[in-house]
């Protein structure tokens, strides 16, 4: 019997709200605005877990982590059909592809849809945050990987150092 694979993913966001108080801040408590914890979660039927390491991100068990450069955005992957993709700031600089270096917390990923002369920015990540995008209809609305970027910055937008690059984890599947 042939094997079948899955992947199963979830997203939530807490709005919190802060009141002042006559001495100091308040405790956190959820928004008065929203009133509630949004989430949401799901299952992706996938062909397989079985790219290269520098497409998929992983490959036998083994990390591939992503050199993050400051001065140019650098491609998630070459894979035009994904249906899944999943990146990481893992908050250190980026030693080799297996092996993190020393931890840098004042840099961000900024993540972007580069497509012709149009870069829209999707989102910025601090140390230890991550973003997936996935689609049900890789064949007919696939994700092109070689279309999202990712950038080493320092927070605040500006450029960060020639030698502060970010390790970017990522996982790419179709």
């Amino acid at each position: 019997m042939a094997a079948t694979y899955k992947l199963n993913f979830a997203v939530s966001c807490t709005p919190i709200e802060i009141p002042a108080v006559e001495y100091g801040t308040g405790q956190d408590q959820i928004s008065s605005e929203v009133g509630k914890s949004l989430g949401g979660s799901g299952s992706l039927a996938m062909t397989d877990f079985a790219g290269g390491a520098a497409a998929q991100g992983y490959n036998d068990q083994t990390v591939n982590y992503l050199n993050c450069v400051d001065d140019a955005a650098t491609q998630i992957s070459s894979e035009t059909t994904a249906k899944f993709v999943f990146i990481k700031n893992t908050g250190h600089l980026y030693s080799s592809a297996t092996a993190l270096g020393v931890a840098l917390a004042d840099h961000l990923v900024k993540v972007e849809s580069v497509g012709g002369s149009d870069t829209i920015v999707l989102g910025s990540l601090n140390a230890g945050e991550a973003m997936i995008f996935k689609t049900e209809e890789a064949s007919t609305n696939p994700i092109n990987c070689t279309k999202i970027k990712v950038t080493t910055v320092a927070i605040g937008g500006g450029a960060a150092d020639a030698a502060d690059h970010l390790a970017v984890e990522y996982l790419v599947t179709n």
